[in-house]
């Protein structure tokens, strides 16, 4: 290959050689990281064919992860030993990062089969239907906190975080439960909020939510809203002559992090219940 200008390269052609922008060159000029191999007096850069490996290492250690202060430190203390303790190092974060980008994918699919699910459902239809038992990871509300935007917002902060350090992929939806004792006084006061965690999950802290017969209802609307659709589902638990025998559980379906407006949002919420009269040994 014949090379123009005695085997040197102008800017423009030394950046189409190495497939980069003249503007990429001249900022690693500025910070002393890929110098031209001689200025001219009119101040026209020149570079060396050569010189396309030092971009290449610069651009391998860059997609490693690199910042270019740890490359032109790497590239002025050049050293064999050196290169490979700096590439086990880069290994070691991708690793991590590729465990990180993992979760994230499942996070993704989760969120996805649930905003699936969500969309297909019919709303406002209160139903009995069997449901499992959950393990349930909590954060408790103080009293009154569910009643005020900066509580809530302070608790589900304090369970995104546990969440994170458990390195939960499926911590959406999340949920929120309405202890029993409240159902049954008709309010909708929230004493946790969770996310639901496999059956082999030991952190904690941890509530579990029983097998059994569950009355259920989906609704789509704002959160401001939930009481209607809460107390539609009491007086279809009371219609249909059951009781109520366990908790509140309220799933998030679809909220902020599937629509723009809180007018999409859907809630399923379901509340544990049995046959009025049944005996003990009958009950789910």
């Amino acid at each position: 290959m014949s090379e123009p200008f005695g085997s040197l390269f102008t800017t423009g052609q030394f950046a189409a050689l190495c497939g980069t922008t003249k503007d990429t060159l001249f900022h690693y000029d500025r910070i002393g990281l890929l110098k031209p191999r001689s200025v001219g007096s009119n101040g026209y850069r020149r570079y060396t064919s050569a010189q396309l490996f030092d971009f290449d290492l610069i651009r391998v250690l860059q997609q490693a992860g690199s910042t270019l202060e740890e490359i032109k430190w790497y590239r002025q203390h050049y050293d064999s030993a050196h290169f490979l303790l700096l590439l086990e190092e880069k290994q070691a974060g991708i690793r991590t990062r590729l465990e990180q980008l993992a979760r994230m994918e499942q996070m993704l699919a989760h969120v996805a089969a649930t905003t699936r699910r969500a969309l297909a459902e019919t709303y406002d239809v209160p139903r009995a239907e069997p449901q499992q038992a959950e393990q349930l990871l909590v954060v408790g509300l103080k009293k009154g906190e569910g009643e005020h935007t900066d509580g809530v917002a302070a608790r589900v902060s304090e369970h995104l975080a546990l969440c994170e350090k458990y390195r939960l992929t499926d911590r959406f939806p999340l949920g929120s439960v309405i202890l029993k004792e409240d159902v049954l006084a008709g309010s909708s006061l929230e004493s946790y909020f969770f996310s639901r965690v496999p059956p082999d999950f030991s952190g904690g802290p941890l509530l579990e939510k029983p097998a059994g017969l569950y009355a259920t209802i989906v609704h789509k609307g704002p959160l401001e809203a939930f009481n209607e659709p809460y107390h539609a589902l009491l007086a279809y638990v009371g219609r249909q002559g059951y009781a109520v025998c366990g908790n509140a559980y309220v799933f998030d379906l679809i909220t902020y992090l599937a629509s723009g407006s809180e007018q999409e949002y859907v809630v399923q919420i379901s509340i544990q219940i049995e046959k009025r009269g049944c005996p003990r040994s009958a009950r789910g």
